[in-house]
């Protein structure tokens, strides 16, 4: 997949918050094209487009194994007060070269899926909700 300017400033977004960020179609692959995870924590997210003047709906999710305890949720925590610190209640535009997008908080911005790895009751997951629209300038 070709990035355009629009994919290259979301990478530089959901990167800004002290942890590596990876688009969902860039997740890591080990030599023999099995999917691998990154050291914790991380962030995925989807990588959308909205069309000009339009909205969609995106997501990105903090990743992250927690030794202490089943569900403690320490980092992750601090990641997601940095994330919302980013996105106030009223949004925020994001520039780029050749336009920008309005990033905001959607109805459900932060929820905890139970048990995000089966295998694995250590690791965390937090999903952010977040509108996106998008234009030209």
């Amino acid at each position: 997949m070709v990035m355009n300017n629009l994919d290259k400033a979301l990478m530089e977004f959901w990167g800004g918050f002290g942890v590596p960020a990876f688009a969902n179609y860039a997740f890591l692959h080990d030599d023999v094209g099995r999917r691998t995870r990154p050291k914790f924590p991380y962030i995925t997210y989807e990588l959308k487009r909205p069309s000009f003047g339009k909205s969609t709906m995106m997501s990105a999710s903090v990743w992250d194994r927690q030794e202490a305890s089943p569900g403690f949720r320490g980092r992750t925590n601090e990641i997601l007060k940095r994330i919302e610190q980013a996105v106030p209640e009223g949004g925020v535009t994001l520039k780029f070269d050749g336009g920008s997008v309005w990033i905001s908080r959607s109805n459900n911005f932060i929820e905890y899926p139970k048990k995000p790895d089966p295998d694995d009751a250590y690791i965390v997951r937090a999903v952010v909700g977040v509108e996106i629209r998008g234009f030209l300038v």
